[in-house]
Order: structure tokens, then sequence, then C-alpha cells
């Protein structure tokens, strides 16, 4: 019995042997032609007619070099081994398509000859940005002379998008959230293109996503511990939405985007209540920017489009009633009241900016404009010549100031005539948008103007405390007091 079986082994081991060494018909059981190591039928037919009704199906791979084998088109050939594969063959389904030989230092088609163009490098893009609720974005991508680019909707596959088919600048027309878009270089003579097509967004000025260093809550009320990175920072619920922060040199590190809060943080104590209304009262009140006169108490007519936009509040809202001085705390008065920051409405481990605050950013955009607008040079031209002042009444309206430009948005707000050249949020630019602001019973100068608190205090009756303010038609700066009952924008600065 184990002889038998040894002899089965042995004859089942020879067989196999010859199999594999010998000649190879596939497609049928016939025996291959003398001459063939492998023959493809599927009947004998000696006579030099057809004998398969099927053919040989080869590999398709894209080639990019015409005289490199090791560009990685076919995996696995390195320069040591790139003369064995001498002979290989297979279908380009690339430029010039068509059946390649490799004869060791090039490919070579067979038939009608064709030679293959190296494919493109993929372009370079550029992002573009709208304001919201919603715009239009102009993208643009740039390549290698002799190259043009199509655009697509996905990284791989489909078709060019309507008006994207050879052309550097791709309209995206109308679009209300962040969409990403793939460039992919062509070259115009040989029809090559690149392997790769590469991502271009589309978004709106204000996307977090697009800002790298993000802060919780616990980490906002913390030291300043981001240097000159500009930061999001994470809403702390029922507190106050999410907002973006930048540091501005000497004048410290400032909210970006205006804050949006509906409750006092829990460093301020025996906070006072806060009622939503626009009815002129000395109690704290706050509302929603809107673009008609009774939008104030409905968040979707503006808020909801753009959370960076902010809510209003009325001083004694927005100081949380923590600065009873009936001093005048102007800048350069002995009361000026940098030394004690009033947190207010502001999150733990910020405050409501003095008047003197107020001043070191403006001086500090001044100085060094370029850094925050999108300007070619600085205001002052490097000897303090066009800084404002910090004498009390000195620019008491600031008729005379031209850096409101560099400090508002360069979007639109319901009609707005003229914009800004700020840097947007995530570049650092302080970037105001003109929401107004409410009182009387009323949404006012929507578009028009912002008006953003200090904390400071002025006449001795308390009425009236400090504010910066800009408006569409002018670059002015205006500092102004105004009356307490007036709601306006809070930018917070940190501790």
């Amino acid at each position: 019995m184990n002889k038998m079986k040894l002899t089965i082994i042995i004859m089942l081991f020879t067989s196999c042997v010859a199999a594999v060494y010998g000649q190879v018909t596939i497609g049928s059981n016939i025996p291959s032609n003398n001459g063939a190591l492998l023959d493809l039928k599927q009947e004998k037919k000696d006579d030099g007619s057809a004998n398969s009704s099927k053919g040989l199906l080869l590999p398709r791979v894209i080639l990019t070099n015409p005289t490199d084998i090791t560009t990685g088109d076919i995996t696995g050939v390195t320069p040591a081994n790139k003369d064995a594969h001498i002979g290989l063959t297979v279908y380009n389904i690339g430029n010039c398509p068509g059946v390649y030989v490799w004869t060791g230092s090039e490919w070579i088609k067979l038939g009608e000859p064709c030679i293959i163009s190296q494919r493109p490098d993929a372009p370079l893009g550029t992002n573009g940005f709208f304001c919201l609720p919603s715009g239009s974005v102009e993208l643009t991508a740039s390549v290698n002379a002799g190259e043009t680019v199509d655009w697509y909707a996905a990284a791989s596959g489909g078709s060019p998008l309507t008006n994207g088919t050879g052309t550097l600048k791709f309209p995206t027309g109308t679009i209300s959230s962040k969409t990403i878009y793939y460039a992919e270089a062509r070259n115009t003579t040989t029809g090559a293109v690149s392997t790769a097509r590469t991502a271009v967004v589309a978004t709106f000025y204000d996307d977090e996503s697009l800002i790298a260093t993000t802060a919780t809550p616990a980490e906002t009320s913390g030291l300043n511990i981001w240097g000159d990175k500009v930061v999001v920072h994470a809403a702390k619920p029922g507190v106050y939405d999410s907002f973006i922060s930048a540091d501005f040199g000497a004048a410290g590190r400032w909210m970006t985007t205006n804050l949006a809060a509906w409750a006092y943080d829990a460093g301020v104590a025996s906070p006072p209540t806060l009622t939503l209304g626009v009815d002129n009262s000395t109690d704290p009140r706050w509302c929603y920017p809107g673009i008609s006169d009774t939008d104030w108490n409905d968040p979707t007519k503006l808020y909801n489009d753009n959370k960076h936009l902010g809510l209003l509040y009325n001083w004694p809202a927005a100081t949380g009633n923590q600065n009873l001085s009936m001093q005048n705390q102007s800048q350069g008065t002995p009361d000026d009241n940098t030394s004690t920051p009033v947190q207010g409405i502001c999150p733990n481990g910020w405050h409501v900016p003095s008047d003197k605050e107020w001043t070191d950013l403006e001086n500090e955009i001044i100085r060094n404009t370029t850094e925050y607008a999108d300007v070619s040079s600085n205001i002052d031209p490097g000897d303090n010549s066009k800084l404002v002042s910090y004498d009390e009444d000195d620019r008491r309206f600031g008729n005379t100031t031209t850096h409101g430009a560099a400090m508002k948005s360069t979007c639109l707000v319901a009609g707005q005539s003229q914009v800004g050249n700020s840097r947007p949020p995530f570049q650092n630019g302080f970037s105001v948008p003109l929401v107004g602001t409410a009182g009387s019973g009323a949404i006012l100068t929507i578009g028009n103007t912002a008006s953003l608190w200090s904390s400071s205090n002025v006449d001795f009756a308390g009425a009236t405390a400090w504010r910066r303010g800009v408006v569409n038609l002018t670059n002015r700066v205006s500092r102004v007091d105004v009356g307490k009952d007036l709601l306006s924008t809070v930018r917070c600065v940190k501790n």
C-alpha cells in the first residue's frame, strides 16, 4: 500500500514538472506548435486560418516617460532590474495609446509611431473667498508653458465643469458654503494630463476651518500661550459662541470677530440680568444685528448667516455693571482704567478694552499696516508722524485719521457702499464688519457704521462712555463719547 502511494506521488510530480517546463497551450487541450512556448488557440489549424474567436488582453497602463521604465508607471522596476524587463509588452491608455514594447532604453509603439509625452506637473492653485451669506469666487491656477487647466468637481474621474475647460480662471457661480474644486493640468499639444489634480478651495472669509490652532474654553480662559498664531476659540455652550483672535504686537491679543455672548462667564461675580431689548434702558440690554428696524430679536435675519457678526450690547451689558466710576477715564488722564480691566460680557481671561487700549491697537495697525491689511506700505513711514495721539482732546472725533480702511472688513453688510482692506480674520486682520447699532426700539445704521465699546467712562454724570467708530464713506476712526444706552459691538482683549 505504501509502495503504491509512493508510485502515485512520483507520477504526479513528474507530470507537474513536465507541465511547468514544457510547451503550453491556453484555450484548448490541443498540443502546442513546435516553435511556440505559449500557444493561444481554440482549434487546431495548421493552414494559417483562424484558430480562435478570442484574443490576448494586454495589461492597460499609463506610460508617462518614453525613456524610463523606473518612474512608477510599471511598479517594481528599478534601475538594477530594468534590463530584465526587455520585451515587456503593455497597452498604454495615456497619451499616444497603443501597444508598446520596452527595448531596454525606450518604449517602442507597435504600428504607427507616436512619442509619449511626459505628463504635466499638477497645477498650483489659489484659493478664493466670498462674503456670507453667499457669493461667487473666481479661482485661479498656474501651469507651465504650453499647458492649460481643466476644472472638476472630484479628485478623479468625471467630466470638466461648465466653464471649466481649458482655462486658468474658473468662476464658481453663486455658492453659500465651503466648496472644493479640482484643477488638472493638460498639455495643449499632446493632450497629456497631470497625474494628480490639485484641490482648490472656495470658502467664506470667516471660515474657522482655515485656522490650524484651536483653544477650548478652559484654554481660552488661561494664559496667552499662542504667541503670534491666529486662534479659533471654541464655543462655551450657553455662554458664548466661537470666535477668532490674533496677536497685535505690543497691543496684545484681540478678538478679530465680534463677540456673541448670551450670558456672563463664571468670572463675573453677581452678574446682572441680561435682557433682549432695544428700549434705551440703562439696564443691561442686548440684541441681534439685523437688516430692517424690527430685526433686533430675530437671529434668522442676519446673525444665523454669519455668527461672527456678533451681538449688540449697551454699555451696562458690555461691562456687566462692573465699572461704576463717575470719573473721566479717558486715555492720558489720572483715572485711566487700563490697570483695572473690566471683564464684563467677555470670556474669563479677557476684558473689554479701555480707551487707551483702543489707541494702542490703532497705533499698532498704523505702524505695521501691511501685517494686518492688504496694502503695500505702512501708514506710518517709521517716524511716528502718523500715530494717533494719547492726549485726551487731540482726536476727540478722529476726523484726520486714515487707518479705518485697514480695520474694516472687505465684506459688504446690507448695502454698504465702501469696503475696507483689512485682511480676513484667518490672516490676522482686524476685519470689522459694519453691523450698525441699535436703540430707540430699532436697528440703526446697518451697513453704514460699526460702533465698538471701550470700558472707559467719560463724564461725571456717568451717562456716556468712550467708543471707537468706523463708517462706510470715509477711512477715519472716530473716538467719541456716546450714550451708554446705545447698543454696539464688543471686541475683547486678552488679559
